[in-house]
């Protein structure tokens, strides 16, 4: 396995699966084959995913919606109060939140 098949393989799975898949997928892979050197089932710094490089993350931010606010608000309810941070507690009773 040569660096050029696994660029060739990871550019054909960004394009199947998308950026984050493909990124998962390729860390992997690069474990398995460090984990291969050290067994001896490799020669030593022959990984060939060490150079390619894994596609720029995207920040995301995400609320939660109405439905999952609800259902957060009963799960919350339903604890005992001593398994609720005062934080936690204070956020929940605050008007935003009723």
């Amino acid at each position: 396995m040569s660096e050029e098949h696994v660029i060739k393989w990871f550019a054909d799975l960004n394009n199947r699966t998308g950026p984050g898949a493909a990124n998962r997928t390729l860390e992997i892979l690069k474990n398995m084959l460090n984990k291969a050197e050290v067994w001896g089932y490799r020669l030593e710094n022959t990984n060939p995913c060490r150079s390619v490089r894994p596609n720029k993350r995207r920040q995301c931010e995400r609320f939660l919606s109405a439905e999952e606010l609800a259902r957060l608000g009963a799960m919350l309810n339903g604890c005992a109060p001593a398994t609720i941070s005062r934080s936690a507690q204070a956020a929940w009773s605050s008007p935003c939140c009723g």
